[in-house]
C-alpha cells in the first residue's frame, strides 16, 4: 500500500466536478495519504509516479445496492418472478446445509472481483465488511434481518450480535448499518430489533419496498398498511433510510418519502428481469427525492457492470440526460450513502478513488458522457485511495451452485 507516499498521476485527462458542472483538466493529479491534494502541471516532488499517457480518469463507481451471496444463481434462464427466485434461493440454501457459509464466501469473493473489474470502489451490501477489507474496497455493511431459515441466526440475541457486528465493521473501515430485507418477511419483534440496532451508532437502514404487486399485497395482508406507512409508524423513515426499488409506491407515498428525507436506489435490470416496474426517476426528482442506481444481486441484476445498468436505464427512460445517469453511479450514489464530501467526484480533498480508462476516448465533456453511457467495452484499471486494485478471475466451485440451466423447471423438480 502507498498510504504514506506522495503519488503523481501524470499526463491524464481528468473529468472533474459533478452533476452538470463537469470539466476536463489535462495535467497531473497529486495524491497524499489517499487523498487528492492538487491538480496541476508540476511533475516534481513525487515519491511514486504513474504515467497515464493521456488516459481518461474519472471517479470510481459506487454500487448502492448489491447482494454478495446471489452470484450463486447468476445465469437465470427464461421468465422468473420475485417469488420464484426467492423460492429457488431458499431451497438451494437449505440443501447446502453445513456448506452454506462456504458457498456464500465463494459467491461474495466472485462478486467483489466482478465489481473491481468494472470500476466499483464503494458498495452497500449485507455482511460486507470482511470482503471489502480483503480487497481494499469500502463498504456499507448491513446486519441482515429476515425471518427465514437462512438468516435465523442473526435474530437470536440479535442486538448483542449487532453490537459485535458493528464493532468489527468499524475496525475494518466499513460503515455498519441494518439490512432489513422487507416488511413482508419480518414481523413486529424483528422491527423492534431493527429499531434498537438503529439506535446504536448505526449509519444507515436499507430495505426493499413496493418491489412487486405481490409483495405489496403480502405487506398489506400482514400489516394492514403499506411499507412506507409501517416504516413511518416505527420512526424508521428518515434521512438515513435507503429504500430499494419502490416501483409500486404511490404519489402520496413519494411525498412522504420526500418529507422525511429518505433516499431511493433503483435497480432497473433486476426489475426488468423479474417483470416488475422501475420508478421513473423524473417522478422522484419532481418530489425532490435523491436517487441513484444499484445492480441488485447478480442473479437478477445479471452483472456488476454499472455501465451496463446505466445503459439499460437510458433504454427505459430515453429522455434521461447522460449527466444524470453518470451522477447516478458516482456523486448521487455518494449522496445516497452520505459520503458526498469524500467520494463520487474528482476534487481536492476527496479520496483518490479513480477509474483509468486504457483506451482512446473523446475530448469534450458532452462526448465523454455519451461515451461513458453507450460504449460497451471500456477497459479500465481501478485505484482506491491511490492504490491500484486488481481483480481476479474467480470461479465459484460447481458444488456450491445449482445445476445449469437455471429455469423455473427446477422448482417443480424440487417439489
Amino acid at each position: 500500500m502507498n498510504d504514506n507516499l506522495t503519488i503523481g498521476f501524470l499526463n491524464g485527462k481528468f473529468l472533474l466536478g459533478s452533476e452538470h458542472r463537469l470539466s476536463i483538466f489535462h495535467g497531473n493529479c497529486r495524491v497524499k495519504d489517499g487523498k487528492i491534494i492538487s491538480f496541476d502541471q508540476d511533475s516534481t516532488g513525487y515519491d511514486l509516479m504513474v504515467d497515464l499517457k493521456g488516459s481518461l480518469v474519472t471517479p470510481s463507481l459506487i454500487n448502492a445496492h448489491i447482494h454478495l451471496g446471489e452470484t450463486l444463481f447468476q445465469g437465470l434462464k427464461g421468465k422468473w418472478n420475485l417469488e420464484q427466485y426467492l423460492m429457488l434461493a431458499d431451497y438451494w440454501n437449505a440443501s447446502l446445509a453445513s456448506k452454506k457459509s462456504e458457498a456464500w464466501f465463494h459467491s461474495a469473493n466472485a462478486t467483489a472481483n466482478e465489481m473491481i473489474r468494472y470500476g466499483t470502489s464503494v458498495f452497500c451490501a449485507a455482511r460486507s465488511s470482511e470482503i471489502a477489507s480483503r480487497y481494499g474496497m469500502k463498504a456499507f455493511s448491513g446486519y441482515p434481518l429476515m425471518e427465514s431459515k437462512k438468516l435465523s441466526s442473526f435474530l437470536i440475541d440479535g442486538f448483542q450480535k449487532y453490537v459485535e457486528f458493528s464493532k468489527i465493521a468499524n475496525e475494518l473501515g466499513s460503515q455498519p448499518g441494518v439490512f432489513l430485507h422487507s416488511l413482508y418477511s419480518n414481523g413486529k419483534s424483528t422491527l423492534e430489533l431493527a429499531r434498537k440496532c438503529l439506535s446504536y451508532g448505526t449509519n444507515f437502514l436499507t430495505v426493499h419496498v413496493a418491489e412487486t404487486l405481490e409483495s405489496c399485497k403480502k405487506v398489506k395482508d400482514k400489516w394492514g398498511r403499506s411499507d412506507i406507512d409501517i416504516l413511518q409508524h416505527y420512526g424508521m423513515l428518515n434521512e438515513d433510510t435507503i429504500l430499494v426499488h419502490g416501483g409500486y409506491c404511490s404519489l402520496e407515498e413519494l411525498k412522504v418519502i420526500s418529507s422525511m428525507g429518505s433516499k431511493v436506489v433503483l435497480c432497473p435490470v433486476s426489475n426488468h428481469r423479474l417483470g416488475t416496474r422501475c420508478l421513473n426517476p423524473t417522478d422522484l426528482e419532481n418530489e425532490r427525492i435523491k436517487w441513484c442506481l444499484g445492480t441488485d444481486g447478480l442473479a437478477t441484476g445479471i452483472s456488476a457492470d454499472l455501465f451496463q445498468h446505466m445503459r439499460f436505464m437510458k433504454r427505459m427512460f430515453p429522455d434521461l440526460a447522460e449527466w444524470k445517469l453518470w451522477s447516478a453511479i458516482t456523486y448521487w450514489a455518494a449522496q445516497v450513502l452520505g459520503i458526498e464530501n469524500s467520494n463520487g467526484k474528482l476534487d481536492v480533498g476527496y479520496n483518490a478513488d479513480l477509474c483509468v480508462f486504457q483506451t482512446e476516448t473523446p475530448d469534450s465533456v458532452e462526448t465523454i458522457l455519451r461515451w461513458l453511457v453507450f460504449q460497451k467495452r471500456k477497459p479500465l484499471c481501478l485505484y482506491i485511495s491511490g492504490n491500484r486494485i486488481n481483480s481476479k478471475n474467480i470461479e465459484i466451485p460447481s458444488v456450491y451452485r445449482p445445476l445449469q440451466p437455471l429455469t423455473t423447471d427446477i422448482l417443480s423438480r424440487w417439489n
